[in-house]
């Protein structure tokens, strides 16, 4: 079975758990895994817990990915930073906007985000 089969199966699987499966290019060579997803304001109405699920997994089977504007997001200042490192002067990236996502699919060891995050 083919890379892209796998990863279309996995999506499947994931929206069929209501788990998050990660975002990004699935095709990256880059594979970033943190320890779980953040969440200051955890969602707890099951109807936009769907909807964010849908939402995602509608951008991951899409490809549309990279272009969030930078904020003061230390972890994905992080991601940006390590694929900026790793491609180097090989490609021009934007300073103004994170698209790490464009290089590499990111997922974490935990579906459960936390409130905060040390």
């Amino acid at each position: 079975m083919g890379r892209e089969r796998l990863f279309e199966k996995y999506l499947e699987e994931c929206k069929n758990r209501n788990e998050w499966c990660g975002q990004g290019n699935p095709n990256a060579h880059i594979l970033i895994i943190g320890k779980e997803s953040y969440n200051k304001d955890l969602i707890t109405n099951s109807i936009i817990l769907q909807e964010k699920l849908q939402c995602q997994y509608e951008l991951c089977k899409s490809g549309d990915f990279g272009n969030a504007k930078r904020n003061k997001n230390p972890t994905w200042s992080n991601y940006q930073l390590l694929i900026e490192k790793v491609y180097g002067p090989q490609i021009e990236f934007n300073p103004e906007l994170f698209d790490f996502e464009k290089y590499a699919f990111t997922t974490e060891l935990s579906s459960i985000p936390r409130k905060n995050s040390n």
